[in-house]
């Protein structure tokens, strides 16, 4: 994946975007595994411990979703595993 700003993201996803929309990131990552300039997502709350440890730039997340980290940019989508 190619260098792309979360506003490009949120638009290809169809997504809203809860964060900075210039914020870069690089490529994908477990939510584990996700350093500052990448992105992952949330797709079932079995792993939600993960999404409140992980160190992603942004996560795409379901609608609706609820999410205690103001410090995170989340990109709210109907299908976080397809987007």
């Amino acid at each position: 994946m190619t260098t792309k700003t979360l506003a490009e993201i949120s638009h290809l996803c169809g997504a809203e975007l809860r964060g900075d929309p210039g914020s870069v990131v690089e490529g994908p990552a477990a939510l584990v595994e996700a350093g500052p300039r990448q992105i992952s997502f949330l797709a079932q709350s079995r792993y939600r411990d993960e999404f409140l440890a992980t160190r992603a730039a942004a996560v795409l997340v379901p609608r609706g979703f609820e999410s205690p980290r103001e410090d995170l940019a989340l990109l709210f989508c109907k299908d976080p595993s397809a987007s």
